[in-house]
């Protein structure tokens, strides 16, 4: 009890680094003017959009200010990184853990093999992800591929745009695969009003879905037509649905699934919304255009986010070991692991070495795996669905009902996938 005390009373100490990191990042930190465009703005909410430009001087200059401000203040963010990182391994080791990943993990009951097998499994098939940078250098005929190369769309023909009824309608029709029960569900939702659909001034960006244990589970998108937009469409009902399986059928204690899991059933939405629209495809350009959307998500989702859960196993790893880290220590084992996960077709510019400074999730400790193991799990499970492999529609439905009566690994085992197996992930 007196351990505890003390701990309790020592907590904010703990959460310093973050609230530290949060105001330095969101309110202090300034970009400098940018001279390639009109309006010279260069802030963290349009880099993204800035990287996306045709214009190679645009997207050079952006990347070049943008990372040059974060190493500017490079001393201050990777103190206090490190502090972070050391308060949670002091408070591992006074609650007698191994470390402080498996003190993290232990919150899911999730055992640091899970990990282990993710990291190990994505090493394994790193080709991929270099044989998808040098199929899309070649498709942008690309003398070299720079990291402000990352984010520049291909061009496979226009985009279609989408109604929102239009989006609708193949939401719905994409998961009559799971049976008329839950697309009756699923229709219901927008008879009743459960998805707020349009931005207006004053509104939230981005999509989620929330709500409580009595209440409908609220949409909350901000549809644009696009086929980006349709997709969060699909995610945001895959988290709805599932929250209303999951309330439907337990007692408030036990209807609240973890985070862990929450993405899988979100990403087994969008791939068989994906499926559908492939099969519907009817031009080479459209379906091109398909693929090309998945394996961004597929790159983004489970590639980039491993890379960072990398990148936090190193860290605490050698703070464990006693060593006090500086930036330069930081910016050499972000560095290096880039040039692992990118391959040759990409130049690793020595200015991406700063972006693990920009990355918020690594105050939220060794969370960021469970988007490569939620996705990768989706994947494995929604092709067994579609495959009509025997009792795999059942054993969905059952992950889907049972909310948090079991420990998140445990109910992925129920659905049919094993994610401490490497050959879950080489799967996916």
């Amino acid at each position: 009890q007196k351990e505890e005390y003390l701990l309790s009373k020592l907590n904010f100490l703990g959460n310093a680094p973050q609230d530290i990191y949060y105001f330095l990042t969101n309110a202090d930190l300034k970009f400098p003017k940018l001279d390639s465009t009109e309006d010279g703005k260069l802030t963290a909410q349009n880099f993204t959009t800035l990287q996306q430009n045709r214009d190679v001087n645009i997207r050079k200059e952006s990347f070049e200010k943008f990372y040059n401000t974060y190493k500017s203040f490079g001393n201050t963010i990777s103190t206090s990184y490190f502090n972070n990182i050391k308060a949670l391994s002091t408070e591992a080791e006074l609650r007698n853990y191994d470390s402080a990943r498996q003190m993290e993990l232990f919150n899911d009951d999730v055992d640091v093999k899970v990990y282990d097998a993710l990291l190990e499994s994505i090493h394994n098939n790193m080709s991929y992800m270099h044989r998808y940078y040098a199929k899309k250098k070649e498709m942008l005929g690309l003398e070299e591929q720079h990291m402000y190369d990352v984010y520049l769309p291909i061009e496979v023909g226009e985009s279609k745009e989408y109604t929102f009824e239009e989006a609708k309608e193949l939401c719905i029709a994409s998961v009559a695969v799971l049976g008329e029960e839950y697309q009756n569900i699923y229709r219901s939702a927008f008879e009743t009003n459960w998805v707020d659909v349009y931005p207006r001034e004053g509104k939230r960006g981005g999509a989620y879905s929330s709500g409580s244990y009595k209440s409908k589970p609220y949409i909350l998108m901000n549809f644009n037509g696009t086929l980006d937009s349709v997709f969060t469409l699909a995610h945001e009902m895959g988290h709805s649905l599932h929250t209303y399986f999951a309330k439907s059928n337990n007692k408030f204690l036990d209807y609240n699934y973890t985070i862990f899991v929450a993405e899988v059933a979100s990403t087994f939405n969008e791939l068989l919304l994906l499926n559908y629209l492939v099969k519907r495809a009817e031009t080479k350009e459209e379906k091109l255009l398909l693929l090309n959307h998945h394996l961004d998500s597929f790159k983004s989702t489970v590639y980039r986010q491993t890379m960072f859960a990398e990148f936090e196993k190193i860290v605490d790893e050698r703070v464990d070991n006693g060593e006090a880290l500086t930036q330069l220590d930081f910016d050499e084992i972000y560095l290096n692991l880039n040039k692992e996960y990118f391959g040759d077709a990409m130049v690793s510019d020595p200015l991406i070495a700063h972006e693990w400074m920009r990355i918020p999730h690594f105050y939220n400790n060794f969370y960021v795996y469970k988007y490569a193991t939620g996705f990768s799990a989706a994947t494995v499970l929604s092709q067994k669905v579609l495959n009509g492999e025997e009792g795999a529609l059942d054993n969905y439905f059952k992950f889907l009902k049972d909310g948090c009566k079991h420990y998140p690994i445990e109910q992925l085992k129920m659905a049919g996938c094993d994610l401490s197996d490497p050959k879950t992930i080489d799967g996916a």
